[in-house]
């Protein structure tokens, strides 16, 4: 995959490349730096690269940061390409954090479950009434 993103980057006629590598093994970082240099594409190049052995958050940021710098050079008038590498190390980074939230959903939930019982008897009854819902024959969603 890695060296399919190395070719179209060699391969693009664009102003500035955007490279955005997530969970590299160094030389897999080395590979893409090498062939963008030899190919003398490296200058144009901006590389934003969260290694394996990099902190798992920093992984989030990658694609954000990213398209963000995109977005900076496409609108001086720059024709830009960004290329992302595989994206489950992104979605692997997001498992703690979101375990964290869910959590703390169940916790507050736990607690104010009479509260939260009756907001959900409410909406149920608000979307009844302007039927967000679509019923089947036997009356049920």
């Amino acid at each position: 995959y890695n060296e399919l993103l190395a070719r179209i980057a060699l391969q693009a006629n664009s102003d500035v490349i955007i490279i955005g590598g997530m969970g590299l093994k160094y030389d897999e970082y080395l590979k893409f730096r090498n062939t963008l240099d030899k190919s003398g594409a490296l200058a144009k190049t901006v590389m934003f690269v969260h290694t394996a052995a990099d902190p798992i958050v920093e992984c989030m940021l990658v694609p954000d940061v990213s398209l963000a710098v995109a977005e900076k050079f496409a609108l001086e008038g720059k024709n830009v390409l960004v290329l992302l590498t595989d994206m489950t190390s992104f979605a692997d980074s997001l498992v703690a954090p979101l375990s964290l939230i869910n959590a703390l959903m169940v916790a507050i939930g736990i607690r104010r479950r009479d509260e939260i019982s009756a907001t959900f008897s409410h909406l149920e009854k608000v979307w009844e009434e302007y039927e967000v819902y679509e019923k089947n024959d036997d009356g049920e969603i």
